[in-house]
């Protein structure tokens, strides 16, 4: 239950510029050629179908191996490839991010997706970025360190 707690605290911020964002960490599925969530706040009662590489910010944070941000109308639309009822899905969005995750060799091991649905949130600023950038910090060592579900070397 504890470990269930930091991850929720972790994931999903009170305080300071991510006050009010989501996250999801993605892992890459090389049998479905999709990245998959494996940390949520709240799982998908559907069932989540994840990101094809390149399709919406996270799919292309994966491709480009670089953080990637949409504002606004970009949440929703098509400019990242969203299908229509994905579109739909996510109209509510305001701001979107995805950091990759990295170990200590560089190699991009998962990908940490920040959103909100607040139009004022600092997601996507420069305090915002330097927060998400220490998020994934964290989540890298949880998957190397903790969980041992990627290495560094």
């Amino acid at each position: 239950m504890v470990a269930s707690a930091a991850v929720d605290q972790l994931f999903h911020p009170v305080d300071g510029p991510l006050t009010g964002c989501e996250f999801r960490l993605y892992l890459y599925d090389s049998d479905r050629d999709r990245l998959l969530p494996a940390i949520e706040p709240r799982p998908d009662p559907d069932g989540s179908q994840g990101w094809a590489v390149g399709q919406g910010v996270t799919g292309e944070a994966w491709r480009q191996e670089e953080y990637v941000f949409a504002t606004g109308r970009e949440c929703h639309d098509a400019t990242f490839g969203l299908a229509p009822d994905q579109q739909h899905r996510y109209r509510d969005l305001t701001a979107v991010a995805a950091m990759p995750v990295t170990n200590h060799r560089g190699d991009v091991i998962a990908v940490l997706s920040g959103s909100s649905t607040d139009p004022t949130a600092t997601l996507v600023t420069a305090d915002g970025f330097e927060a998400h950038l220490t998020l994934a910090a964290c989540a890298s060592r949880i998957l190397v360190d903790l969980l041992k579900w990627s290495a560094d070397e």
